[in-house]
């Protein structure tokens, strides 16, 4: 009787993922964003005058960005991308082998198996989208709210310019981490974009109305879907 190789369970999975729900995500990014930006321009609007905070938010957002396109491509900036790749094998319970950085490229190698392929594209584009210091800096906004807004509003921009500099800076045709994706650099694209557009816009409706700016969109929102579909 011939013997069947049994199938290893967590052999490396190396097909390229993503699909309609990846896609369909990517979609959903936008309408947040967009959403998120509608309500920050009715704030404004509310408001009638532009905020000290905001002026400062933009001034020191656009500061850091020429600060950063000044700086060129070295260890530091791999240092950044591999991070944030490193920063989500670990956080999907995966396991890195090794985490390597050199002056003008870098490799995080890691084993993810068929159960958790789900989380490839998520790990695959994070050095793209994921705001490794503007997180951390909102979340202290959401907790302080009002209190500190003008020196939080400020570190906000600062540490939202450097995520866009150095996720934006990476992106090319020819990104290895593209070609892992279905649909390839399109398919990347729109969901990178997308993502950074959302993001961007939920620092905006922070900086523009504080917590109070979520409070009022999410109301706004659910009322507007309770109309359209009915009590």
């Amino acid at each position: 009787m011939r013997n069947k190789k049994k199938k290893n369970k967590n052999q490396e999975y190396t097909k390229k993922v993503g699909g309609l729900g990846f896609i369909f995500s990517a979609m959903m990014t936008f309408v947040i964003g967009i959403c998120f930006f509608i309500h920050s321009i009715l704030i404004l609007l509310i408001i009638g005058s532009l905020k000290k905070e905001i002026e400062l938010f933009f001034v020191i957002f656009i500061c850091i960005l020429i600060i950063m396109s000044k700086l060129p491509t070295g260890r530091f900036r791999v240092f950044i991308h591999e991070l944030k790749h490193a920063i989500f094998i670990v956080f999907t319970g995966n396991k890195i082998n090794d985490f390597v950085v050199k002056k003008n490229s870098g490799n995080v190698s890691y084993k993810i198996t068929k159960d958790d392929i789900v989380y490839l594209p998520l790990i695959a584009l994070a050095p793209y989208y994921f705001p490794l210091l503007s997180l951390p800096v909102l979340i202290l906004c959401l907790w302080f709210d009002n209190t500190y807004s003008l020196e939080l509003s400020l570190l906000l921009g600062a540490t939202l310019a450097f995520d866009l500099n150095t996720g934006i800076h990476d992106i090319h045709h020819e990104q290895d981490d593209f070609k892992k994706i279905l649909g390839g650099f399109l398919v990347a694209g729109t969901y990178i974009g997308g993502s950074i557009f959302c993001w961007v816009n939920t620092c905006l409706l922070w900086v523009i109305g504080n917590n109070n700016g979520f409070i009022f969109c999410f109301e706004n929102t659910l009322n507007a879907l309770k109309r359209y579909f009915g009590d």
